[in-house]
């Protein structure tokens, strides 16, 4: 074991992965206070599992090594890879739209959601902070039970500097309408979506051309 696979939950060709159930997931040793394993990811990603799953009565308890007992995105990815090679069970907290929900869409290692409590604006307003879930005191990280719903749906919007726009130092008929035209630009998670699925289809240059390919594809195809 080189220490580039230290820590390592899947290495493509080589190690697929291992479960295996801890004292914490006894039931029958610890009808009272046992727990299944989900995988949380860092305390400063927006992620509410731990106030969720106590106020919401789900017994389960994320074991990795960070503070918060959480994953790295990269060990969450793995972790995944290595459910699907085992075909083993997992729950983990992910998001979307992402490539990984994507490359596994139509297979027997498809993400299926779990749908928690609707959300509402009270309680997004009563959600712990980063503060509170990377707190070494539990509970700070559980929060109230106001705060444990579901995830909202997400906006997607686009940053685009102020220096770009020039109009008011120019004469009008001079100004580009560039500036205005980048700024109202939106595009929805459906989009993202389509353009994960080109990405994936092409396969050809993975992690360089492949994806501008699949940009530029969907951007021909929705001029309209």
């Amino acid at each position: 074991e080189g220490d580039n696979e230290t820590g390592r939950y899947f290495v493509s060709g080589l190690y697929k992965g291992h479960f295996r159930a801890t004292g914490k997931n006894d039931c029958d040793a610890n009808p009272k206070t046992c727990t299944g394993h989900i995988t949380n990811v860092p305390c400063l990603w927006a992620t509410y599992v731990i106030s969720q799953a106590h106020h919401l009565n789900i017994a389960v308890e994320s074991d990795g090594p960070l503070q918060n007992g959480g994953y790295d995105s990269s060990s969450v990815l793995e972790i995944w890879d290595a459910a699907n090679a085992t075909e083993s069970n997992v729950l983990i907290y992910w998001y979307e739209p992402h490539p990984l929900i994507q490359s596994y869409r139509g297979s027997r290692a498809e993400f299926v959601p779990v749908i928690l409590t609707p959300p509402t604006k009270e309680c997004f307003d009563n959600r712990v902070n980063s503060k509170e879930r990377c707190s070494a005191n539990k509970t700070e990280q559980i929060g109230s039970s106001i705060g444990s719903c579901d995830h909202g749906i997400n906006t997607y919007q686009m940053l685009t500097s102020v220096a770009l726009n020039v109009c008011d130092e120019i004469e009008e008929a001079s100004c580009s309408p560039a500036y205005d035209a980048i700024r109202s630009f939106e595009i929805s998670a459906l989009d993202l979506e389509e353009i994960f699925g080109y990405w994936y289809q092409r396969n050809i240059d993975r992690w360089n051309y492949d994806g501008r390919e699949a940009v530029c594809r969907w951007v021909a195809e929705n001029l309209d």
